[in-house]
């Protein structure tokens, strides 16, 4: 294979790299504000129950207090799912400028531009690999962080269900 050719597909799969980890940090960035959305809704629907609680219509029976049990839980455990959710995580940053300096300087470092052209293709390789290091770690705090968030709007939702149904039961 042309020595070009394998150094153009190397940088090409650095520069996917690099795009992969911009696509990953702004998922991860904007799971964050659904987090937040969802703890705000939660708060809103919590604020809600309390305030019908004290309205003097609002007689509690035994079947309001479990509506009202279940509604409350599932909103709380929306919260805590959601803040679960933006815990902050150790990542490890993309590469530094630094760590591609020491391998550009050890390749600038040999003295025969031959062996300079011969050993590139090793350069990239290197970099892609170090790229490759710091997105797995993302990848999965992403999907960590998705999947407490999923769980938190489902909880959410079926909170709000409950929250409908001890309206219905109040007006039947």
């Amino acid at each position: 294979m042309d020595k070009t050719v394998r150094e153009v597909l190397e940088k090409e799969v650095v520069a996917a790299y690099q795009l992969e980890y911009q696509d990953l940090l702004a998922t991860f960035q904007g799971l964050d504000t659904k987090a937040q959305g969802t703890i705000t809704t939660n708060g809103i629907f919590l604020a809600g129950i309390f305030a019908f609680l004290n309205a003097a219509s609002f007689a509690v029976d035994s079947i309001a207090k479990v509506l009202v049990l279940c509604a409350v839980a599932l909103l709380i455990a929306a919260i805590l799912l959601a803040i679960f959710g933006m815990h902050v995580r150790e990542m490890a940053g993309p590469p530094s400028g630094s760590q591609a300096d020491k391998m550009a300087s050890h390749l600038l470092a040999l003295e025969n531009d031959a062996e300079i052209e011969a050993r590139l293709p090793g350069y990239y390789s290197e970099r892609a690999q170090a790229w490759s290091n710091c997105l797995a770690p993302l990848r999965r705090s992403v999907e960590s962080k998705a999947e407490l968030i999923w769980y938190a709007q489902l909880s959410l939702l079926l909170g709000m269900i409950f929250v409908a149904v001890i309206i219905f039961y109040r007006l039947r």
